[in-house]
């Protein structure tokens, strides 16, 4: 009863959801359950152990967690399109280390919501090697390797690389989320075709091979070769059709155009590119293509025939050469897949050409001989060699170059270091070599440069920043560039700016100078119409009262208020309009209203094409030497008045006396009262003269005698008046012959009424002259008064403004020229060797050899171009600094001139020739045969450059005295006459060659070369017609 009961219990029920979670929990592989994001969801305790995390720390992460970065575009496609087989990839486990695993994903719909199931094993790795090679093979396959469904769309899941360079189109856009379908490119006429055999095939479960037509992304038609299998599931459906399309293009084309095997034969041979030719046992040759022909120069009858190594083999290799044919013949050894050998060609031309190789067997399988196919690789292996000879020739450049060159790890490791001159640095290069940046720089300036690495690495953009080295006892500043070379090295390019801080530091000085200068100075604008300051000094500031940002912008019209009718305005705006300079005096007034008189000196600036670009006024407060000088007219009027009245009181008094018959001691006393009044007003005259602040008054009569003098100036001179007072002009030797005529016509002027302003020059002084007339007792001008104001410190100030803004503008356009037209002849060059290697890249195939050579020959003459470029600047570098002096040594010239006229053979333009003459033979020079050679290279270059197709370019050399001239003539452009004065300035290029490349440094390096070595150098040139540059040198 017991046992039926215990059978008649129910066990507990177990729920699906239970049992799929111990096959979850309990799997030997990893797996996950992702959102549609990718964010793990939930994770076995199998994948924890096998990526090193701690129980559900992996849970609401990224699926990316568990791979290395590099793999980040593989998971975004594996999101968009799950891959249902395993794939194999490497994962990553908490500490970093990457290992092999099969994944696989599987993607549904759950409740409305996306989930995806992730499963991930332990790879074999000996799969994973095979898998990756697998990779590899189909990655580098000639055509496209597919995989698509059996849907009516035959929906791709997917296509290997070649897709694009077949279709056009990227593999993506064939997929589920993809735009197109590999259907839509069928041809419509092949596309019935292609459908039935795909489903025969799959019908049968068997291979299947058809040829059709696409349409490509470019809108032309290929030949596709597809060759497909099915691929079965487990219950033997066919679910895929997986296989190989190769693009058969050219060989369809071949078919469709020959119709006969032999024609097929003899047209290629004779249109291929390579030399074909057939040797048989004896020997002999039995057929050979017109490429043979052509490269051996002569007619297919002349060469059939013939044994092959008497006649076309160098009698020293014909031993050696016949030997190794007959040990190949006899299958003694292997025919080599590539085989080098000089041949003799007609004329006794030596070619030198790279064969391959195969014997020549009959339908019994007897080998009758040997089928070569070749080409000339005469011009390519000498190519090779002026490229290597280029690389080296940079590599000397590079050495030098005056740049400090270090290339960087991530962690501030030097790995390569290039310094210009070892003897100013710390130490041998040896020292710095492997070494890290904290070793060999001050904490700060290390700590500041591996922070810019680590910035470089991370943005992978270039970065500039300027450091202070201490440098074999001295402070050095650099300007450093750091360039990330890739993920994990960073190139710094460190150049000395050093003079370049000290003459910034300078500028800086200077306008410091500006702004701590006694005179008020303004800049304004003279491009603009509205004449805005641009710039004013504190000395400004404090004279008008106003802020600064009140002044800037401003016309200088606001210091006059409303008392415009002033004749000073006038002559200012007169001036203004012209571009001329002036001295005026002007009533100005401050921010609070009040008065004050301004000495204004205005001076125009101009640029180097004499274009008006500034005005610069220096203005001095002279409201106290204004306010001197009016009291001092006032003065005069009132001493005038004085001595009238006096005279009048005298007369009036004698009339009186007499009338009245007084007592003479009355009389007396009345005139020395009036002489005792004359003389109190001489004694202030006197006092105000002579306390003069920074000036002189001087009063001449109309004989040209100093009646009068007084005032500082002659303390600051150490002048007695004495010396002066009641001297003619023309015997006061303070002045000037010169001097003396310009102040009697300023006297003249004076004296017949009128009031004079201007600036005159005694010395190492400047002053600011004002004349006055003065009148006599009768009302006649009999006086002039002078008052002479010293300026010399204004005028100082003006130069030294002038100065630096001058040099800060030429130093702007000399940089703004240098990185425009550096930018533009740099990325020219390095674009088309780019586009060029890729190219080659490309064209691999064997019949694309004259399209290599052509991208070779390209690269070679950029590769020129760059290195002219560079000789120029490092040219022009060295003449700056000095560091170029010429070393003469004697060599022959003409022979010179003939091996710089061969290697101007790769600059020639299509039927360019280059003819030399000559007065002499032989002509002897002590010359720097390096100097002279970039001279006439940069000539040729450009007669050549600027010269069309088909033209002759004529080198003349003629021998007098002790001279040698050379005379280089082209029938080019020619040059503008208007443009003929600045050919030789530094980056100048004429209007008419600014869509021709060039620096504008060649021919200002010429005209320096050319007087390194005592020289001369001219031209004549007619737009049009052509130029001819000559070259005068020193024979001895």
């Amino acid at each position: 009863m017991n046992r039926l009961k215990e059978k008649g219990k129910k066990k507990p029920k177990l729920t699906e959801a239970s049992i799929y979670q111990v096959i979850f929990d309990s799997s030997l592989a990893g797996l996950f359950v992702l959102d549609a994001e990718g964010n793990i969801l939930k994770a076995n305790a199998k994948s924890e152990r096998m990526f090193g995390y701690k129980k559900g720390a992996l849970i609401n992460k990224n699926i990316e967690i568990i791979f290395p970065k590099r793999f980040k575009k593989e998971l975004e496609f594996f999101m968009k399109n799950p891959p249902s087989d395993p794939v194999q990839i490497l994962g990553l486990d908490k500490n970093g280390v990457e290992f092999a695993i099969d994944f696989r994903m599987v993607r549904t719909v759950i409740e409305d919501q996306t989930i995806s199931a992730v499963y991930c094993k332990n790879a074999d790795l000996a799969v994973f090697e095979s898998d990756r090679k697998l990779r590899t093979l189909i990655a580098n396959a000639p055509g496209i390797v597919y995989r698509c469904k059996t849907d009516k769309l035959w929906t791709m899941e997917f296509l290997s690389s070649a897709c694009e360079s077949i279709s056009g189109y990227v593999p993506e856009q064939f997929y589920e989320q993809g735009n197109l379908s590999w259907d839509t490119l069928i041809h419509t006429n092949d596309r019935d075709e292609v459908n039935n055999e795909r489903r025969k095939a799959i019908s049968k479960k068997e291979s299947y091979q058809i040829c059709y037509r696409i349409t490509t992304a470019t809108n032309k038609l290929k030949w596709i070769l597809e060759m497909g299998s099915c691929v079965e599931d487990q219950l033997g459906s066919v679910d895929y059709l997986e296989g190989f399309m190769q693009d058969i293009t050219k060989q369809r084309e071949f078919e469709v155009s020959l119709t006969k095997e032999k024609e097929l034969l003899h047209k290629y041979l004779d249109t291929a590119a390579s030399i074909f030719l057939v040797i048989d046992i004896d020997h002999k040759i039995t057929m050979v293509n017109r490429k043979a022909c052509e490269v051996l120069g002569y007619e297919a009858k002349e060469i059939l025939g013939k044994n092959w190594f008497n006649h076309f083999i160098d009698k020293s290799e014909q031993k050696d050469l016949d030997h190794l044919f007959d040990d190949i013949i006899k299958c003694r050894i292997e025919a080599p897949d590539v085989y080098e050998n000089w041949v003799i060609a007609k004329g006794n031309k030596s070619k030198l050409i790279r064969w391959r190789n195969a014997l020549l067997k009959d339908e019994n399988g007897t080998v009758t001989g040997l089928i070569s196919s070749g080409i000339d690789v005469t011009e390519q292996v000498g190519a090779e060699k002026e490229l290597s000879d280029s690389v080296d020739k940079n590599k000397a450049i590079l050495k030098a170059l005056p740049d400090v060159m270090t290339i960087h790890d991530k962690k501030g490791t030097i790995i390569e270091l290039h310094v210009p001159e070892e003897s100013c640095h710390v130490g041998p290069i040896a020292k710095f070599e492997v070494k890290k940046i904290k070793d060999l720089l001050p904490k700060e300036v290390g700590d500041k440069l591996k922070k810019a690495i680590s910035t470089v690495l991370r943005n992978q953009q270039m970065e500039t920043m300027e450091v202070t080295v201490p440098v074999a006892y001295k402070k050095v500043d650099y300007e450093c560039r750091l360039v990330p070379l890739n993920k994990s090295q960073v190139l710094t390019i460190a150049r000395d700016i050093s003079k370049t801080k000290e003459i910034q530091n300078t500028l800086r000085l200077r306008n410091k100078a500006l702004n701590v200068a006694g005179n008020g100075i303004v800049i304004v604008d003279a491009q603009k119409l509205e004449l805005p300051i641009i710039y004013c000094n504190n000395a400004f500031i404090e004279m008008t009262g106003y802020e600064r940002e009140e002044v800037i912008g401003a016309n200088c019209q606001f210091l006059q208020n409303d008392d415009r009718d002033q004749e000073a305005i006038v002559t200012m705006a007169k001036a203004i309009q012209k571009g001329e300079a002036c001295r005026v005096f002007l009533r100005n007034y401050r921010k609070d209203g009040s008065l004050f008189w301004n000495d204004l000196s205005i001076t125009p600036l101009f640029d180097e094409n004499k274009k008006l670009t500034h005005f610069i006024g220096v203005q001095n407060d002279v409201t106290e030497i204004q306010n001197a000088k009016n009291q001092l007219e006032q003065y005069a009027i009132k001493l005038e008045d004085k001595v009238a009245e006096r005279t009048r009181e005298i007369e009036a008094t004698v009339q009186k006396l007499v009338e009245n018959n007084l007592i003479l001691e009355d009389q007396i006393q009345e005139t020395k009262l009036a002489e005792s009044m004359a003389k109190f007003s001489q004694a202030q005259f006197n006092a105000i003269a002579e306390n003069f602040p920074n000036g002189v008054i001087m009063v001449f009569n109309a004989d040209f005698e100093l009646v009068y003098i007084e005032g500082e100036e002659l303390k600051h001179s150490y002048l007695n008046k004495d010396d002066f007072e009641g001297k003619h002009i023309d015997v006061i030797p303070i002045f000037s012959k010169k001097e003396i005529n310009q102040i009697k016509q300023d006297l003249l002027r004076t004296i017949a009424g009128e009031s004079l302003s201007f600036e005159a020059e005694f010395g190492s002084n400047f002053y600011a002259v004002n004349t006055t007339p003065l009148k006599s007792n009768e009302e006649s001008l009999v006086w002039a008064l002078m008052v002479y104001n010293n300026i010399t410190e204004q005028k100082k100030v003006q130069v030294e403004l002038s100065k630096a803004l001058r040099a800060e503008r030429e130093l702007n356009d000399l940089k703004s020229r240098f990185i425009s037209m550096a930018s533009h002849e740099f990325r020219t060059p390095l674009s088309i060797i780019q586009s060029s290697a890729i190219l080659i890249g490309k064209q691999n195939g064997p019949d694309m050899e004259k399209r290599r050579e052509k991208h070779v020959s390209r690269i070679h003459t950029h590769v020129k171009n760059l290195v002219v470029i560079l000789n120029d600047f490092l040219s022009l570098s060295k003449l700056e600094e000095g560091k170029l002096f010429a070393k003469p040594q004697y060599f022959e010239l003409i022979d010179y001139c003939k091996t710089v006229i061969d290697e101007m053979e790769s600059t020639k333009k299509e039927g360019q020739t280059i003819l030399l003459t000559y007065t002499s033979a032989e002509i002897s020079v002590f010359l720097d045969p390096k100097l002279l050679s970039h001279i006439l290279i940069n000539l040729l270059s450009n007669a050549l450059k600027y010269s069309e197709e088909g033209k002759e370019v004529i080198m003349e050399i003629q021998q007098a005295n002790e001279a040698v001239v050379i005379k280089i003539t082209d029938n080019g452009i020619g040059i503008p006459e208007k443009e003929q004065k600045s050919l030789f300035e530094r980056f100048f290029r004429a209007e008419n060659v600014t869509n021709i490349s060039g620096t504008g440094l060649g021919l200002h390096i010429v005209k320096h070369y050319t007087e390194l070595m005592d020289g001369t150098v001219g031209f004549k040139s007619k737009t049009g017609k052509g130029s001819t540059f000559t070259v005068q040198l020193p024979s001895k």
